[in-house]
């Protein structure tokens, strides 16, 4: 799994979200994962509850 490109697809980045668990492992080609676990803004929880 490419965890940048699937960030960035949830409208994600850098500046308003961080990967934790198994993600991280995963980006750095030490274990592939499945999943990805955030922690974002509440701003962009809020935003993406609207657009589901």
């Amino acid at each position: 799994m490419e965890i940048k490109n699937k960030i960035i697809k949830l409208g994600l980045n850098s500046e308003n979200a961080v990967v934790i668990g198994s993600g991280i492992l995963n980006a750095l080609n030490l274990r592939e994962s499945k999943d990805i676990d955030d922690v974002k803004l509440m701003e962009q929880y809020l935003s993406g509850l609207k657009n589901n």
